[in-house]
């Protein structure tokens, strides 16, 4: 893997955008579960505005700029229909890079990697699962498992405390903040990453991984078979 920074012991990836190019995805969904009610966003207003957001809370912005009251039963009928969208078509579409995800497989039992997101698992594990990465995973994080969602640093302390027990279940000592490196792509990730006191990496897209996880030096040069991009 190539890894010289060995001060880094825990690495702690979004999904959404940061390891898969889920977005333009949940905004197509997003579409078809509002247009109903007259709901409309443009794509660049939706990733400034929704992206990072809970569904509850996605679901409740559009209908509202729709001019429609987002009672509880029309938002939660727009994530319904939102999620049968998203979920008839993630498994076909969505993939992790092969160089990260063959770094994901490779990493060693001392550099723990996990997944932390706001997310359901059921929108995440499969596609973990699919691309062969989540046996390696010391952890996994979703929106299911925390009370607040990001930017709410819940879930990221969650993650720590995780990889802390994973360090110690192989007779290492327990990891500090200043040991975890989190990549993420939203404004809402990054802030829940740096309120819980990690260094955070952004991330523009799930193309510029590989490039962060080299200028980290967590690894040099994508594996033997692998493109560069």
């Amino acid at each position: 893997m190539g890894i010289t920074n060995h001060s880094i012991r825990a690495v702690f990836f979004d999904f959404d955008g940061t390891l898969v190019d889920s977005e333009r995805l949940h905004y197509e969904s997003w579409l078809d579960a509002v247009r109903p009610q007259g709901g409309h966003i443009e794509w660049p207003e939706y990733k400034q505005l929704v992206t990072g957001r809970s569904d509850r809370e996605a679901g409740s912005l559009l209908l509202s700029r729709a001019g429609v009251e987002p009672t509880t039963d029309l938002v939660e009928n727009a994530c319904r229909i939102k999620t049968q969208r998203y979920k008839a078509r993630f498994l076909d579409e969505l993939t992790i890079e092969e160089s990260v995800a063959s770094w994901i497989r490779k990493s060693p039992e001392t550099l723990h990697v996990g997944v932390v997101t706001s997310s359901s698992e059921h929108e995440v594990a499969p596609i973990l699962i699919k691309e062969d990465v989540r046996e390696s995973l010391s952890l996994l994080v979703c929106g299911n498992q925390v009370q607040n969602l990001k930017p709410n640093p819940e879930p990221y302390l969650l993650a720590l405390e995780c990889a802390t027990a994973a360090a110690q279940a192989h007779g290492h000592a327990p990891i500090t903040r200043s040991e975890c490196l989190a990549l993420e792509d939203s404004e809402a990730g990054i802030t829940a990453a740096r309120a819980s006191g990690l260094r955070v990496a952004e991330v523009s897209s799930p193309g510029e991984v590989w490039g962060i996880l080299m200028a980290e030096g967590l690894a040099d040069e994508p594996p033997r078979g692998d493109p560069l991009t």
